[in-house]
């Protein structure tokens, strides 16, 4: 009868588990900490994963790296490259062609054509004036436009860019107050903004010639200060650095926000972007006020909860004001302001170690929570001394022939796991957490199973007393 419970129930729970853990994404830190320009505000890899790129607002430059195949970052010949004043965000194109870089100091974005090893090279015109204060850059999915955040006017505006990078301004639309970020959705058809000073986000259609067609608001958290749309284009994610929060909505084609239930979701202190990754449902905040950055599982509803081993350390780094995933989802680049550098970490998908967690941590505490010596060290009686005792109760006074069952404790202790000691990064900190998860789930299972069994033992055996 243990084997058949035991048997029954790690099937039951290896089920739920492996369709749980269709993606457990573990995170590696590279080490040490790659040094970049002064003051990094914003960060991006390549569409290729070639090479990654810094806006350094306090050199006002914009340094280049190249990427090694182990995810290490190797300057690029001459870099860091001049830009206009106070830099604040950067982004390559989709063709890994061009670079832009908002200038918030001087008005302006810079462009610029990527030469061989990351060296880039200023286009003709550029820079190219803007409304006041742009604070955020970012190209169309197709490359033919560029949308800048224009944050000391209140407003989004939309460039034309041709072949070889020039821009051309095409519709210029009111935002809420301070607009800090904006975004395209992957299909191109839509634009978000977050509005840091009126806790907003404005949303707006893309025309055909590139005109944003305003949609409408959707209140925010407290100072947002960065939005991004899943890869699917289905959620918008909002970090709100004043109220240390996340609000997720769900987004639909015709631009229409619906906040997601039980949002906003709690970061870290003062969170600077929010960024998914584009392969597994994971989002991941930087956050400037406890200098790391925490790592989130997106349910399809858009729902978040932390992952395993989240927050990550920065490994010394400070000040996290910027974070980007690579294009497949291998590695995550955090720009630490207050150190002047980057934190790089391999990102693996563990669902192979959640899974084997799971299963050795459910398969671990089931045993124990069966046996009522193990459970005794929780209750006053084991499950099996309590359940046939009651069952030998309740069969005594029963008045029928029928054999009753009663249903499994619901008050069981949890009980933590000591045979997987805290391992430090990655898979192993995806394993130890399935582990200890289902360790419980495990115990509970057997001590439950344990009570009912006795109790059906005690029932008959009282049942058959009370009728003599």
């Amino acid at each position: 009868m243990q084997k058949i419970f035991a048997g029954l129930l790690v099937a039951a729970v290896s089920l739920v588990a492996a369709q749980a853990a269709a993606a457990q994404p573990g995170f590696t830190p590279l080490n040490p900490l790659f040094g970049t320009g002064t003051s990094p505000q914003s960060i991006a890899f390549s569409s290729n994963g070639a090479l990654v790129a810094t806006a350094d607002t306090g050199g006002n430059n914009v340094a280049v790296f190249g990427v090694s195949s182990g995810g290490s970052l190797v300057p690029a010949p001459f870099s860091p490259f001049p830009t206009g004043s106070q830099p604040a965000s950067v982004a390559f194109s989709p063709n890994s062609g061009l670079v832009a870089v908002a200038n918030r100091g001087s008005d302006s974005v810079s462009v610029y054509s990527v030469g061989a090893g990351g060296s880039l090279t200023p286009v003709s015109g550029s820079p190219f004036a803007t409304a006041a204060g742009p604070a955020s850059v970012a190209f169309s999915p197709n490359g033919s436009l560029l949308a800048v955040a224009d944050r000391g006017s209140n407003a989004v505006s939309t460039y034309s860019v041709s072949p070889s990078g020039s821009l051309t301004p095409v519709a210029y639309a009111g935002t809420g107050s301070a607009p800090q970020s904006v975004a395209f959705s992957p299909s191109g058809t839509l634009l978000a903004v977050a509005n840091n000073g009126s806790n907003n986000v404005s949303v707006f259609t893309v025309g055909a010639n590139g005109s944003p067609g305003p949609v409408g608001t959707a209140g925010a958290g407290t100072s947002p200060t960065s939005v991004a749309f899943s890869s699917s284009g289905t959620l918008l994610a909002v970090a709100n650095s004043g109220s240390n929060n996340v609000s997720m909505f769900t987004a639909s084609p015709s631009g229409a926000l619906t906040p997601v239930p039980n949002s906003p979701f709690a970061a870290g202190r003062s969170p600077q972007t929010a960024q998914f990754s584009p392969t597994a449902p994971t989002l991941v905040t930087a956050n400037l006020g406890d200098n790391n950055a925490s790592v989130f599982s997106v349910a399809s509803s858009g729902a978040l909860s932390p992952a395993p081993g989240s927050p990550l350390s920065l490994g010394g780094g400070a000040g996290p004001a910027g974070a980007a995933f690579s294009p497949n989802g291998g590695l995550l680049a955090i720009a630490n302001s207050a150190t002047s550098n980057i934190s790089v970490f391999t990102v693996a998908d563990c669902a192979t170690q959640f899974n084997g967690g799971f299963n050795d941590g459910f398969n671990a505490g089931f045993n124990p929570g069966w046996r009522s010596e193990f459970s005794q060290a929780y209750r006053p009686k084991g499950a099996w001394q309590v359940g046939w005792q009651r069952g030998f109760v309740t069969g005594r006074h029963q008045k029928t022939g029928h054999v009753g069952r009663q249903s499994a404790l619901t008050a069981s202790p949890a009980a933590v796991a000591q045979a997987r000691p805290a391992a430090a990064v990655g898979c192993d900190v995806v394993f130890n957490f399935a582990f200890n998860k289902a360790f419980n789930i495990g115990f509970n299972s057997g001590y439950n199973a344990a009570y009912n069994f006795a109790f059906n033992q005690g029932f008959k055996a009282g049942l058959a007393k009370g009728r003599a």
